[in-house]
């Protein structure tokens, strides 16, 4: 589809707008769901990899650090970090590196840097969705792809942390839409920026490796195979077939881990991935989910909301009708990461498959025009649709990433029920610190029993607060909070337990209509 002038400026006004959209989403209230559970580690990995860069240090000890992701989400934390790190004194920078810097801020705050890393590619992430639309699709289809992208709830948070679960969808996104432009110009130029996107993907975390086996699905069942088939030969498409050797050299490239021994190192770093998984709950039980075939699946039924759901599943009534490559493109992009179903570490819900949003998002804009048929009722129907989502971030907010839809009961019946993981990221912890500093009366102590337990800072400067988990302590302090994630994991095996029959509840920390944290004051 060639575009003219006015088109293209006509797309990229389109294309900013959509990008300062998910920008503003993503920034608003950054910090208001506090620190995240991990977020002090890409914070020390950050400093650690700036030290590297800095002093030019390529040693061995220096980049076994969390050896098991490769080196450019590391990169992009540490150029986002870098004005906070370079205030840091060398004994700062030593002491967060060992995990031993306390934070001296709200809880949470200290990230916002890092964040921005996040949120930049969400802004990235929109406009390959709408570009990919208007370029195979329509601009209609774009526009209502890319604003259902901005405002499902449960993408929403994966952006407003310091994570790889951001650029993860990214270069997912990225690498899918530059395989659709070159197989429509299939030339060099295309095939090479290809390899170079895929092997910075590969670089950022090793489930990105999925982009590969989307390439070859898509490769052997919709774009060469069928020929192939029919004419009983085999088609070698050199273009394709050089993307993974030119994503192997940008890997080697640009982690310094690999350098002096490339595949014993390689070998040491995946094999991080074959130890199982830890706990979770699972409807009423607390099990390893190493074993389920079915755990992404659960998770995507449950915490995708229920008119995306539907919409979803007339996307997949439109694509069997009409049957056309690219409804296929679109779909095997959306499927394409459950095969990591197969993988021993499932863990943490949606977090590994971040990379399905924006196909999912593609598909029920696709699935509303096949309802709706005529472009008024897509309209009125596309309307009716964002503002149903718009509704259900103001409900979540900020704690989106607890959403769970009605078919499992909602975030309270997940709750209560022990169903999956609630409040697993040590969300609230902000939320609780600032109601006590605002409620208490002056001079008390509070006594905390909450999971992670890092991020324990932002205080009023009368009251003396104490982290309880793990420790024998003696007292009753004035005001306890507890958390839903400590409940689960830790209350069982915790050296002393506070009896709550003298305190009563003064405060909950919602997430929707669930309870992700408690604040108890003593009678």
């Amino acid at each position: 589809m060639k575009l003219t002038l006015s088109k293209k400026r006509v797309h990229i006004i389109v294309a900013v707008l959509l990008f300062l959209c998910m920008i503003g989403t993503r920034v608003y209230d950054l910090n208001g769901a506090g620190g995240m559970f991990d977020e002090h580690n890409y914070l020390r990995l950050a400093v650690n990899t700036y030290e590297g860069v800095t002093k030019q240090d390529w040693s061995y000890d220096r980049w076994v650090m969390f050896k098991e992701h490769p080196a450019v989400g590391k990169y992009v934390h540490a150029l986002f970090f870098a004005p906070f790190i370079s205030e840091m004194s060398e004994h700062e920078r030593r002491i967060t590196i060992a995990g031993g810097m306390r934070p001296y801020r709200v809880s949470g705050e200290v990230y916002n840097q890092g964040r921005y890393s996040s949120v930049l590619l969400a802004g990235l992430t929109v406009v390959f969705v709408y570009l990919f639309c208007v370029y195979f699709f329509s601009q209609s289809t774009g526009i209502l792809a890319s604003l259902i992208l901005i405002l499902l709830p449960n993408f929403v948070q994966f952006h407003k942390t310091v994570s790889l679960d951001a650029p993860t969808s990214f270069f997912f996104t990225a690498g899918a839409v530059l395989f659709a432009f070159a197989i429509k110009h299939d030339t060099k130029k295309w095939w090479v920026w290809l390899g170079i996107v895929s092997g910075l993907a590969l670089a950022t975390k090793f489930n990105l490796g999925l982009l590969f086996v989307f390439y070859l699905i898509l490769y052997l069942l919709v774009w060469k195979g069928p020929a192939m088939v029919k004419e009983k030969k085999l088609k070698w498409h050199w273009g394709l077939f050089s993307v993974p050797f030119i994503a192997l050299l940008v890997l080697y490239l640009t982690w310094p881990f690999l350098w002096p021994a490339p595949i014993d190192r390689m070998m040491f770093s995946v094999g991080h991935w074959e130890g199982g998984p830890g706990i979770e709950p699972w409807f009423g039980t607390m099990e390893e989910q190493g074993p389920k075939l079915h755990y992404f699946l659960v998770y995507f039924l449950f915490s995708t909301p229920l008119l995306i759901l539907l919409l979803w599943l007339a996307s997949l009534h439109r694509v069997w009708k009409k049957r056309t490559f690219w409804y296929y493109f679109v779909l095997l992009w959306f499927l394409t990461p459950f095969l990591w179903s197969f993988m021993g570490q499932k863990t943490d819900g949606m977090r590994y498959l971040t990379m399905i949003y924006p196909p999912l998002a593609i598909l029920a804009a696709l699935g509303l025009r096949h309802v709706c048929k005529i472009p008024k009722r897509v309209l009125y129907g596309g309307a009716v649709l964002l503002v149903y989502l718009l509704a259900l971030n103001v409900w979540m907010h900020p704690y989106q990433l607890d959403y769970y839809n009605i078919l499992v009961g909602g975030p309270r019946g997940v709750q209560e029920g022990n169903k999956l993981e609630f409040g697993w990221f040590g969300e609230g912890k902000k939320e609780a610190v600032e109601w006590i500093n605002e409620h208490a009366p002056p001079n008390v102590n509070v006594g905390a029993k909450w999971d992670p337990q890092h991020d324990f800072g932002g205080w009023r400067q009368d009251i003396t607060a104490f982290d309880l988990v793990g420790v024998p302590f003696e007292g009753d302090p004035t005001f306890v909070m507890m958390n839903h994630r400590y409940k689960q994991y830790v209350e069982a095996n915790d050296k002393q337990l506070i009896d709550l029959r003298s305190y009563r509840l003064v405060y909950s920390i919602k997430a929707g209509n669930g309870d992700i944290g408690w604040i108890y004051q003593k009678v």
